[in-house]
């Protein structure tokens, strides 16, 4: 079996950024983190979409090809911003919140959906 995929959801509100800082972030965001995530081996997909509704409001998608492409592109993030612990720029008020996923094969047991590989099986969540 292939190693699962990564997708990583991100959530990110600036309603509480000054909007000079808040500006500047989302024009990075929709132009320029694409570009170069996409230059990341194992970077399948980025995309930003921002909120029609709640324009400071940003949701970041990212399909990476491993577990180890998406630690491969975590490591070279803390290298870059070693002086920060791994982390950019703060920026003030900034809501960041983050949910990983990993794509696996499931089959229904009659009962519930469930994963084909028995060692990434959970015990807590059942699908109906």
């Amino acid at each position: 079996m292939t190693e699962p995929r990564v997708r990583v959801f991100v959530f990110v509100d600036l309603s509480e950024v000054e909007g000079g800082a808040a500006d500047a972030f989302l024009q990075n965001s929709l132009t320029q983190n694409a570009a170069l995530l996409a230059q990341r081996r194992g970077c399948l997909e980025y995309e930003t979409f921002q909120s029609l509704t709640e324009p400071r409001h940003l949701h970041v998608t990212e399909l990476w090809e491993s577990v180890a492409a998406y630690d491969e592109h975590w490591a070279a993030q803390q290298a870059e911003f070693a002086e920060r612990k791994g982390l950019p720029p703060r920026i003030e008020g900034i809501r960041v919140s983050f949910e990983f996923y990993q794509q696996q094969l499931m089959q229904y047991t009659g009962e519930h959906w469930v994963s084909v590989d028995d060692s990434r099986r959970s015990n807590s969540i059942w699908w109906p």
